[in-house]
């Protein structure tokens, strides 16, 4: 069986330029949430697309497979002109075959699942074509399915209903499953009898008398056609994750605060507090506490704990302290039982274990040694203006407060920086360096100089 995706589509109401398909759902184009389900249920897949968009859905499809770890085929249709669901449908054909069954899903359904996709095709096995239909108790807004003993008559679209058929409560989910052979023999009697002239597939759903299958689920009715209605998806897609996650022993702390994307790993006895992000390839281990942060693309170690701080393309060791306010980005390595305390930005830079960067500092393209002691204040200066340049501070090093490293340069193990020096040169290990102006007390200097203003003419 294959699976036929109609992302075709513009979406007008999201007054974008990009196509609706291609707008991302925690960091994953829409038309691919649909796609995974769909791949759980069916051996392959084709994607009908606006052949404008050929590039760029290739690009999604690219980041979509690496993500969900898609093996199974998946191809591109073109529907070269929009007229209507049913023409979309039909240019999947080069694809597919008369021994064909497809099961036909659209793009801006993302909270569509394989659980309830394998239940329709199980209740439906013994009918060629079938339609899932969904029971609800707010039916505003869908086309009501009309059908006589579970065989689909015709769907009535909500401008055309009667008073009594507005009492209706099963409505069309836009979800078959089709036998291709009779999609070709019927497809060229379906006459389009609406304003925009086009040509639906509600239509020949109708034609195929197709049986029709009930579910209560009403997540699959959810489309998306504007950006509130993409937020309110996205929101409950976070839930998911959140709920599957909780349920592994992870505890969340004001969940509608927090933002997850689907690659996170997060280990139990884990807590995850307010105002979280938790972004792309991310594992997070055991024990480790997170809140007012944001991580990306990291791996945070065994009983950590990040405040207020932003973490990305970063590794942090287990037993770290981070924040508030620390920044640690662009390949950075820390080690275990360091202390990266408040406004303290590491950039791709190595941090040896029991480091303590408490207040202040800024640590690029440096290398730091075991148990070493950065001051308050102090500043790896990594950039001559055409290039970077690399600052080695080894293990037990102390540099005191407000000092400049200008790189490249070497502070050797158990040396000491004073405060406020600016190091140009190598320490030797064990060493005391002083780089600053010896002091000048100039006594009763300032008295003698309001005096002097005073008498001055004006």
């Amino acid at each position: 069986m294959k699976s036929v995706i109609l992302a075709a589509g513009i979406g007008k109401r999201f007054k974008s330029q990009i196509p609706k398909p291609l707008h991302t759902i925690l960091g994953i184009s829409m038309f691919g949430w649909v796609l995974k389900e769909a791949l759980e249920v069916t051996d392959e897949a084709i994607v009908v697309i606006n052949p404008d968009f050929k590039v760029e859905f290739e690009n999604s499809l690219d980041r979509i497979k690496e993500v969900f770890k898609i093996e199974k085929e998946v191809h591109f249709a073109f529907q070269n002109e929009p007229t209507g669901t049913l023409t979309a449908l039909v240019s999947a054909a080069p694809l597919l075959t008369g021994n064909d069954t497809v099961l036909v899903l659209c793009a801006d359904t993302p909270l569509v699942t394989s659980e309830l996709l394998a239940e329709f095709l199980k209740q439906s096995e013994d009918s060629p074509n079938a339609i899932l239909a969904v029971r609800t108790e707010n039916p505003t807004g869908y086309g009501r399915i009309i059908h006589n003993d579970n065989i689909l008559l015709k769907i009535v679209e909500e401008a055309d209903l009667t008073e009594e058929a507005r009492s209706i409560k099963l409505v069309n989910s836009g979800i078959y499953k089709l036998n291709w052979k009779d999609v070709i023999e019927n497809y060229a009697d379906v006459r389009p009898a609406n304003k925009q002239n086009e040509y639906y597939l509600t239509d020949l759903a109708s034609l195929l008398k197709c049986h029709v299958v009930e579910t209560d689920n009403e997540d699959c009715l959810i489309g998306v056609n504007n950006r509130y209605q993409l937020s309110l998806v996205e929101e409950n897609l976070i839930d998911r994750i959140i709920q599957n996650l909780a349920m592994e022993g992870v505890r969340f702390v004001k969940p509608s605060t927090i933002y997850i994307e689907p690659l996170v790993n997060i280990e139990k006895d884990c807590t995850i507090g307010p105002n979280v992000i938790l972004k792309g390839n991310t594992t997070i281990s055991t024990g480790t506490v997170i809140s007012n942060s944001e991580v990306e693309n990291s791996t945070i170690g065994k009983s950590c704990t990040l405040t207020f701080s932003v973490v990305k393309n970063s590794t942090i060791a287990s037993n770290t302290t981070v924040g508030p306010f620390a920044h640690i980005r662009d390949g950075a390595q820390i080690g275990n039982e360091c202390r990266i305390g408040n406004f303290v930005e590491v950039k791709n830079s190595k941090l040896e274990d029991k480091v303590k960067a408490a207040h202040l500092s800024y640590l690029g393209d440096a290398e730091v040694g075991e148990d070493a002691n950065i001051g308050a204040g102090t500043i790896t200066c990594n950039f001559d203006g055409k290039q970077k340049h690399k600052t080695v501070i080894e293990k037990k090093a102390f540099i005191g407060s407000n000092s400049s490293l200008v790189a490249p340069v070497k502070i050797g193990a158990n040396s000491m920086v004073a405060a406020g020096s600016v190091i140009t040169k190598n320490v030797p290990r064990d060493s005391l360096a002083i780089a600053r102006a010896r002091q000048e007390n100039k006594e009763d200097w300032v008295r003698r100089y309001k005096r002097r203003q005073k008498d001055e003419p004006k």
